[in-house]
């Protein structure tokens, strides 16, 4: 097995690295983090966006990573992807990076589950554009977990629902937990269409527009959580034109395990945030004196840096693992190793965090401390995908079934 970085991986790493070196403020990312919490409407979350840094990414080219080539893009594969926003989540901090990986992820949603058509409408207007930004949107106010494993009795759960007219179709209904809602251009937008069966077979996709009439949004206001906050999305009388469907009709959720799978770019950024904060963690260990000595020294501080540096060394090559599978980077991946990465990465940034508490005592919890963001921003992410419990029941569940 080899396990030697490519040219064009190191030179995407070290572009990465100096970006952050030269442009990136990681207090002011998380005090930008911290007002979009506070943000009374979407115009605040839009005004609070660092849209200047946002450009010079798109200059750059770390933005347009997950395009086709075709379209001017990157292009790159998976484990690529993985070692670019990990950097970025240790170079220039978890939230940072997340201004990289939510519009790579939308990307990479229509790059696998769109038809030519739309994407030759879409990309291009992204590669021209040094600011769009998109995301995507499934979770409603009633049934996550139904749509999440999903409990497929007909009718429930997934009530947003699409109706053809001609050549569009109306959309009524509400969404909720969208990050990045607020300042998106483009939502890959999940709903029901067709109102009686079984969720299975009665979802599916589309890219809309979010300055169409019809869309009205509501500020999340959580602990912790992204620059680009996070909203409740309610649709009324929403029309949206047949070619913005993305897949198959009625076939979004055979492709629903892959997407959700895809955010292992998401924990990927989270992975280099934790591995800054363990290096934050061992030079306090080294610098702070007790009983006459750096306390590393003490066998109860070693000990605790041992395991938390073991548990980051078993997720990196987890998530490595995860996006060499995912290589091919089709609408059909095994999603378990997005789902294992997704239960890895949760349990291991707690058990950090504990750690982490006990190495730095009672200073650990200062609002000038590496723990504060970190802390916060994980408590908002640990329903993510689904929590680590659901991730559980979905990879014993692929198990009995996926070879």
């Amino acid at each position: 097995m080899d396990f030697e970085l490519s040219e064009e991986q190191k030179s995407m790493i070290a572009l990465t690295r100096d970006f952050c070196k030269r442009e990136v403020d990681v207090k002011h990312m998380q005090e930008l983090a911290d007002r979009a919490q506070l943000a009374k409407n979407v115009q605040e979350l839009r005004d609070n966006m660092p849209w200047d840094l946002i450009e010079k990414l798109h200059d750059v080219g770390l933005r347009q990573l997950c395009i086709p080539e075709r379209y001017g893009g990157g292009g790159v594969d998976w484990v690529t992807r993985v070692l670019v926003a990990e950097e970025a989540g240790h170079s220039g901090g978890g939230q940072f990076a997340r201004l990289i990986t939510i519009p790579w992820k939308a990307c990479t949603d229509v790059a696998t589950c769109a038809g030519k058509e739309l994407q030759d409408w879409f990309f291009p207007q992204f590669m021209e554009s040094r600011k769009m930004f998109a995301s995507g949107a499934i979770s409603e106010p009633e049934g996550m977990t139904d749509i999440s494993l999903p409990y497929d009795e007909p009718g429930v759960a997934l009530r947003t629902l699409a109706v053809k007219d001609g050549d569009e179709w109306v959309i009524n209904g509400d969404k909720m937990f969208c990050t990045a809602g607020g300042v998106d251009s483009f939502i890959v937008l999940t709903v029901r269409t067709d109102k009686g069966g079984p969720v299975t077979k009665s979802a599916s996709q589309f890219l809309v527009s979010t300055d169409n009439p019809g869309i009205e949004m509501e500020v999340n206001h959580f602990i912790g959580g992204d620059i680009t906050g996070n909203v409740q999305i309610h649709f009324t009388d929403f029309r949206v034109p047949e070619f913005r469907l993305m897949g198959k009709l009625n076939q979004a959720m055979s492709v629903m395990p892959t997407r959700l799978a895809s955010k292992l770019v998401h924990f990927a950024t989270l992975l280099g945030w934790s591995q800054r904060l363990f290096e934050g963690m061992v030079d306090y260990a080294k610098q702070r004196v007790q009983g006459g000595k750096p306390i590393f020294q003490h066998p109860n501080i070693a000990a605790m840096l041992g395991e938390a540096g073991a548990n980051l060394e078993a997720l990196r090559a987890l998530m490595y693992r995860a996006a060499w599978e995912y290589r091919d980077d089709t609408a059909v991946m095994n999603p378990l190793w997005g789902i294992y990465c997704n239960y890895s990465y949760k349990k291991m940034a707690l058990r950090l965090c504990e750690l982490a508490d006990e190495i730095y005592a009672g200073v650990g919890a200062s609002r000038d401390m590496p723990l504060d963001g970190y802390v916060r921003n994980l408590f908002g992410m640990l329903h993510g995908g689904s929590t680590m419990n659901l991730n559980c029941i979905k990879a014993g569940k692929l198990l009995c079934v996926v070879p």
